[in-house]
């Protein structure tokens, strides 16, 4: 029954609490992660069309409330509605939270889906991606060379091994 003009509130604290983070560095990373909800990706319609959408359209933080909110962007909201008839990739939010690096989360959800999907066949988790494949299904600029891709990987498997339940080779 949510509306596109529904603000969801949470508590800073609980943020800082689920994403163990310490000091006074946490307003750093709240920042950070309200400004990864502003990032276009794709939603893949039939294969060959696309929408390119944020997640949300309005993002506020209020020092004094300790609280930050947020609307999802109206093209978000039928898919969210429909979560549990889809077949989405499902994984608990902690193991997401800590990870550092701009593509250590999309190639955590990457796996986590290989992993998922093999699971339910009773197979391990076994593929191979080519760099080509990674350079278009992350949008890594044109700019990036093979030892900048290598890069991302490298500090990606280090990221996933340290906090989250995947790891790769």
């Amino acid at each position: 029954k949510d509306t596109p003009e529904q603000e969801y509130i949470f508590s800073v604290s609980n943020f800082v609490d689920l994403a163990e983070l310490k000091g006074k560095a946490y307003y750093k990373e709240l920042e950070k992660a309200a400004e990864e909800l502003f990032k276009p990706f794709k939603i893949n319609q039939n294969g060959k069309d696309w929408d390119m959408v944020n997640w949300v359209r309005k993002c506020k933080y209020r020092h004094g409330t300790g609280t930050i909110s947020f609307q999802i962007h109206e093209d978000i909201l039928p898919l969210i509605k429909n979560l549990k008839k889809g077949n989405y990739l499902k994984y608990d939010l902690s193991n997401i939270l800590r990870l550092r690096g701009e593509y250590s989360i999309r190639i955590y959800e990457m796996l986590k889906d290989v992993y998922n999907i093999n699971a339910r066949y009773g197979k391990s988790a076994s593929e191979i991606y080519t760099i080509q494949y990674l350079r278009d299904a992350f949008n890594i600029p044109k700019s990036y060379r093979y030892h900048d891709i290598k890069r991302v990987i490298l500090v990606s498997q280090e990221n996933l091994l340290k906090y989250t339940d995947i790891k790769f080779d």
